[in-house]
């Protein structure tokens, strides 16, 4: 990567002018559950969750790690729906 895309303020780092953190860092399942599972969170989708905290902190792997979090959750899966037509009825 670039170097020239990180900082440091006050001892933070910031990359692409967000807050880095390590992708074991426990912060990161605090952000996910905040960004997702709160009011404010909604339980959105994974573009609308990934959009939020790509406003604010970066870590390698937070895609992979947001998608897995969105498919764990189980609100939004007994929220889910198919949307597939029926079969309807048998023909003789």
């Amino acid at each position: 990567m670039n170097p020239g895309f990180y900082q440091k303020m006050r001892n933070i780092f910031f990359y692409k002018n967000r807050i880095l953190l390590s992708h074991s860092s426990p912060l990161t399942q605090l952000l996910l559950t905040e960004h997702h599972d709160t009011p404010m969170g909604g339980h959105s989708g994974y573009e609308k969750t990934l959009q939020r905290l790509k406003k604010v902190v970066y870590w390698r792997g937070m895609k992979g790690m947001v998608r897995d979090y969105i498919n764990l959750c189980d609100i939004n899966q007994r929220a889910k729906y198919e949307t597939i037509h029926l079969a309807g009825f048998l023909q003789r």
